[in-house]
């Protein structure tokens, strides 16, 4: 209960504060995620360093553990630079690099289920990914678990 008033009160604060510094948007925005975990399924948890700010844009690198990563054998996904633009208190544009490595190890888990899904003919692949863009849910969260 205490995280969901957490969660909610980081919400508000996001919103009504439109003069708000845009780095203290986006930590709000981090403390928020990492207490009341909106994907559960994912146990998503965001980590921020190298912040700097010029106007309403923060550039920083976001350190990104889930399970679903866990599950491709990946422990932190380092999302270098990562871009956000913040106009009267929100996030309106989340811009984020995976580090090529990673992006390679990701690249070839989504292969290797399209090349299952094809194989047996399971189309839950195109529930999750379309048009080619992840779908971000709990239910979809699961279901990426459920296929590694």
């Amino acid at each position: 209960m205490k995280n969901i008033i957490r969660f909610i009160l980081s919400i508000l604060v996001c919103i009504s504060c439109s003069d708000q510094d845009p780095q203290e948007v986006l930590k709000s925005y981090i403390l928020a995620h990492n207490a009341y975990d909106i994907e559960k399924a994912l146990n998503s948890n965001l980590r921020l360093d190298s912040i700097t700010s010029k106007g309403d844009t923060v550039y920083c690198l976001v350190v990104e553990n889930t399970n679903w990563l866990g599950s491709l054998d990946i422990t932190d996904l380092v999302h270098d630079p990562t871009v956000f633009v913040i106009n009267e208190g929100k996030i309106k544009v989340i811009i984020g690099y995976p580090s090529e490595k990673t992006g390679k190890k990701i690249e070839t888990a989504i292969g290797e289920l399209y090349q299952w899904s094809e194989k047996f003919q399971d189309s839950t692949i195109y529930d999750l990914i379309h048009p080619g863009q992840f779908v971000y849910s709990t239910e979809a969260a699961e279901i990426w678990l459920d296929l590694f």
